[in-house]
């Protein structure tokens, strides 16, 4: 086997079965329906209650199409020809301001905005930075042409999908993924979280055209579920929505199924915890509990929406409209989901109604905003103390919006180095995990801690109450270290 670039990959090569350096294949686990448990299904009515909403509709020109919508609302309208990408950026925050551009970069065939003058672009000559609109060459990991999603920052950590292999960069390695899968169960898109490509519960999903659901952690990559051919797929803070030809799914654990009285959405996409969907001129949100009709004014079926944390873009044959249902809360210098080995970030946050009284907070404790009295931003910091996944949550008067970052390790962590020893001079006596008499749940191996990870993460990191007494106190070193562990990948 050729030499590979890092301890990391090398453990990652023994966990799985390998193929060349820097790639791996998927699992196989279960199939349809899966071990998820399900729940009975529940109906949206044909007529949900109707929540009034702001609308702003500006033309298409001809050859436009919306591409794509920034975390933070920029939606870039883009018309293309073989070697030009001609863009108008449209804010909801500034109606009737307009930005345009034209890049000469090769035939374009993804955009991925990130914020009014920044980008990722794949085009047939290749992968594009579009950092300030300064046009920065990328080394892809593969033919940009065969590219058909990608998610994240590839300059940093992103992800692309080609050919039914998955390239996830990581230290500056592109790794590739390699499906146990014909041409028709090869995964072919990348589920996001408002562009980047893990969420909350340290997933990332991908789909397939046959409805396969692909699973990847920092360490698996598995074949979780079946579902209908052609299901349409989108992810948002805990959420993962599949929508098939008759229903909606919410989960992943449990299953919720939705039928509709009504017609069935054909569009969706989702963001800030809610899932946005369309069915001819209808369009619903969903906000984990709920169902609501939305109210609008574009006068033409929808052929696409996108929509970010304070509201949504819908688009028509000619037309294109912002709609959002209250105020809308801005931040800048803070990507939502962004992973990595910063302890802290400077942020500045505005709203879209300058009267409001904005409050930031993390874990129930306030974060100070200070106003700038000529540009009307609150300046903000925040402190990332721990390792793992922190939520910045701001509030102004009855609207909410929550930012989840992680903070990754600084040092690599490894069961049989790090983990084992701990559990050896902690955990194995017979009165705590180190037999099955004892009635505890059995972490005496690598698998069973990553089978127990979510407890694990509970109590001794969370809570810090394990071991309990009368065992000795592990202490915060070994605390850090189960984190480190935890959100490092959970390398074996």
């Amino acid at each position: 086997m050729p030499t590979l670039p890092s301890t990391r990959h090398l453990l990652l090569t023994l966990l799985l079965t390998a193929a060349p350096a820097c790639s791996q294949e998927t699992e196989e686990t279960s199939g349809s329906g899966g071990d998820s448990p399900w729940l009975e299904p529940k109906t949206v009515p044909a007529a949900p209650p109707v929540v009034a909403a702001k609308t702003t509709c500006v033309p298409l020109q001809s050859g436009e199409a919306l591409w794509s919508v920034s975390p933070e609302g920029h939606a870039w309208v883009a018309s293309t020809d073989s070697e030009t990408l001609s863009v108008r950026v449209l804010d909801p925050f500034a109606p009737g301001d307009e930005f345009t551009g034209s890049f000469a970069l090769g035939e374009s065939q993804h955009l991925h905005a990130w914020s009014q003058t920044d980008a990722t672009v794949v085009t047939t000559a290749g992968l594009w930075s579009l950092d300030n609109l300064d046009r920065i060459e990328l080394t892809p990991p593969t033919e940009p042409s065969g590219v058909t999603s990608l998610c994240g920052d590839p300059s940093r950590d992103g992800m692309l999908l080609a050919g039914g292999a998955l390239y996830e960069l990581r230290e500056d390695t592109w790794w590739a993924w390699e499906a146990k899968a014909g041409a028709a169960d090869a995964p072919s898109r990348i589920v996001p979280f408002d562009g980047d490509c893990v969420g909350e519960s340290n997933l990332s999903w991908l789909t397939a055209d046959d409805g396969s659901l692909y699973s990847l952690t920092a360490t698996t990559y598995a074949k979780t579920m079946q579902f209908e051919a052609g299901a349409s797929s989108a992810a948002t803070s805990g959420l993962l929505a599949v929508l098939e030809s008759d229903r909606l799914l919410i989960g992943p654990a449990p299953w919720q199924p939705w039928i509709f009285d009504g017609a069935t959405p054909t569009l969706m996409s989702a963001s800030g915890g809610s899932v946005w969907l369309a069915a001819g001129s209808q369009l619903l949100r969903y906000d984990g509990e709920t169902f609501n009709e939305i109210a609008h004014e574009l006068d033409a079926p929808m052929t696409k929406i996108a929509v970010h944390a304070s509201g949504a873009w819908i688009s028509g044959e000619t037309e294109i409209c912002h709609v959002s249902t209250g105020p809308m809360l801005r931040i800048d210098g803070l990507r939502p989901y962004r992973r990595a080995k910063d302890t802290g970030y400077d942020f500045t946050v505005s709203s879209s109604d300058p009267d409001l009284v904005i409050t930031a907070s993390v874990d129930g404790k306030a974060v100070e905003l200070t106003p700038d009295p000529d540009t009307q931003l609150l300046s903000g910091h925040l402190e990332l103390s721990k390792v793992g996944w922190t939520e910045l949550l701001l509030e102004a008067e009855g609207t909410t919006r929550a930012i989840p970052v992680k903070r990754l390790p600084t040092v690599e962590r490894s069961w049989a180095t790090d983990i084992e020893p701990i559990y050896l001079a902690h955990c194995a006596n017979a009165t705590c995990h180190g037999a099955p008499s004892s009635g505890l749940i059995d972490i005496a191996s690598y698998g069973a801690w990553v089978d127990a990870a979510n407890k694990i993460n509970a109590r001794a990191v969370i809570a810090g109450d394990m071991p309990p007494p009368p065992q000795a106190d592990w202490g915060s070193e070994q605390t850090t270290i189960v984190a480190e562990w935890l959100e490092g990948g959970m390398l074996p």
